[in-house]
C-alpha cells in the first residue's frame, strides 16, 4: 500500500464520519432550530469540503507521479531499442566488411584468369598458389575424383617436395577419405611430427596444423583440398575455404569430366 492509498483510506473514513455527524446535526437543527447547531453544521461541510478537496490532490499528485514513471520508462525503453538497434546496425555494417574483404579475397584466389584454361593441372596448382598469396600456408594438395575408379587421385601441387606420390583413395578411407564422405571441413591442431614435411631453404620443417576442405556438388564431394600451415587455422580461414570451396566446384567438374 503506497503512501496516497493510506491518504485515501483515512480521508474517505473521515469523510464518511463527519457526514454521518453532519447529517445528524442538520436533523437536531431543523428539529430544534439552534443556532450553534447549525454552526456546527455548516462547521462540517466545510470540513466535508476540505476532506474533498484534500482527496482531489492526492489524486491528482498521484496521476502525475504515475504519468511520470510512465515517460521515464518509456524514455528508458526508447533508449535501450535505440542501443539495440545502434548495436545491430554496427553488427551489420562489420558483417558486410567482413563478407565483402571474403568475398575480394575468394575472387583473387579464383581470378586471374583461370577460368579459361582447360588443364586440370594448372587450374588446380594455381588455386592452391593464390591461397598460398592470401593464406598463411606452407603446403596444399588437391585431390580430384576419378569417375572411372572412384578413386581420389592427387592433381594439384603447392610446395610439395616429395617424390613419393600418395596413393589414390576411396570415400571413407583416411582422415581424407573420411572428409570426402562427410563432406565437412576438418581442422587438425598438433599434427603429428612426420605426417607433413616440407623443404625451402632453410631447411626441413614439419607443419603441426591442417586444414581438410571438401569441394562438394548436389550428387556429392568430388574434389578435397589439404593445406598445411605453422599457425593455426581459424573460423575465418575456415569460412574463406568453404566460400573457395563454392566458387570452384562447377569449374572444376567440368574440367575433371574432360580428363
Amino acid at each position: 500500500m503506497n503512501k496516497t492509498d493510506k491518504y485515501v483510506r483515512l480521508g474517505i473514513g473521515i469523510f464518511a464520519l463527519i457526514a454521518v455527524i453532519s447529517f445528524i446535526l442538520l436533523f437536531v437543527e431543523q428539529s430544534k432550530e439552534s443556532e450553534w447547531l447549525l454552526y456546527a453544521s455548516v462547521t462540517m461541510n466545510l470540513l466535508l469540503a476540505f476532506i474533498m478537496l484534500f482527496l482531489l490532490v492526492q489524486y491528482d499528485q498521484e496521476y502525475r507521479d504515475i504519468l511520470r514513471e510512465r515517460k521515464i520508462l518509456k524514455n528508458r525503453e526508447e533508449e535501450w531499442i535505440n542501443e539495440k538497434q545502434k548495436a545491430l546496425k554496427q553488427k551489420e555494417i562489420k558483417q558486410e566488411k567482413k563478407d565483402f574483404d571474403q568475398g575480394k579475397i575468394i575472387s583473387n584466389i579464383i581470378s586471374n584468369y583461370i577460368n579459361i584454361w582447360d588443364d586440370l593441372e594448372m587450374y588446380t596448382e594455381k588455386i592452391l598458389q593464390n591461397i598460398a598469396k592470401e593464406l598463411n600456408i606452407v603446403q596444399g594438395v588437391l585431390f580430384v575424383l576419378d569417375d572411372t575408379d572412384q578413386l581420389f587421385h592427387l592433381v594439384g601441387k603447392y610446395a610439395y617436395m616429395s617424390d613419393n606420390v600418395p596413393n589414390p583413395f576411396p570415400v571413407g578411407e583416411s582422415l581424407t577419405g573420411q572428409v570426402a564422405q562427410d563432406c565437412q571441413i576438418q581442422n587438425i591442431q598438433n599434427v603429428p611430427d612426420g605426417y607433413i614435411t616440407i623443404m625451402s631453404g632453410l631447411g626441413k620443417g614439419n607443419p603441426h596444423h591442417l586444414l581438410i576442405v571438401p569441394v562438394a556438388l548436389y550428387e556429392g564431394c568430388i574434389a578435397v583440398i589439404e593445406l598445411a600451415s605453422f599457425s593455426p587455422f581459424g573460423k575465418r580461414e575456415e569460412d574463406l575455404m568453404e566460400g573457395v570451396a563454392e566458387s570452384i566446384a562447377n569449374r572444376l567438374n567440368e574440367l575433371r569430366q574432360r580428363v
